[in-house]
């Protein structure tokens, strides 16, 4: 269950930034897939007190070589990148070091958000969105941030 869950979290979030497909991700974005992979894969077995088995990297790649077409696309949050954003959350609440402190699920969210959130102080203050381009992006991958203010 965790392998599957870090490959649609990584590959999604990975393809959907780079607007490309799960093959691609493989062929052009493999380190950075294999860095985000073992840090959701190292906080996934903290959290669950689990060992995954070795290899999983290489399984998670050759399934994506076998739906190399399938596209990209940050959908679902929630349930698939929020759960191991939660965990940094609820790490930092109880004063325990952040399991994942360059992982790309935080840095959405941080990254983005702060951005994000210049775009909305500045439309509540009469002003347009100093990032136009910015917040088209986020709204065309469907992000989990709340439009409704802009």
């Amino acid at each position: 269950m965790l392998e599957k869950h870090i490959w649609i979290s990584a590959f999604m979030l990975i393809g959907a930034n780079n607007q490309c497909t799960v093959g691609d991700v493989v062929s052009n974005y493999e380190s950075e897939f294999d860095e985000l992979a073992t840090e959701l894969a190292q906080a996934g077995e903290s959290a669950l007190n689990i060992h995954l088995d070795s290899g999983f990297l290489p399984r998670l790649k050759a399934y994506a070589q076998a739906v190399a077409h399938f596209p990209c696309a940050v959908k679902e949050f929630e349930w698939r990148n929020g759960w191991f954003f939660n965990l940094s959350i609820d790490a930092v609440e109880q004063g325990r070091p952040d399991p994942l402190p360059p992982c790309a699920v935080k840095e959405f969210e941080w990254r983005n958000g702060w951005f994000f959130n210049l775009s909305i102080d500045a439309v509540e203050q009469g002003r347009p969105d100093p990032l136009p381009i910015h917040t088209s992006l986020l709204y065309q991958l469907n992000a989990p941030l709340d439009f409704s203010k802009l």
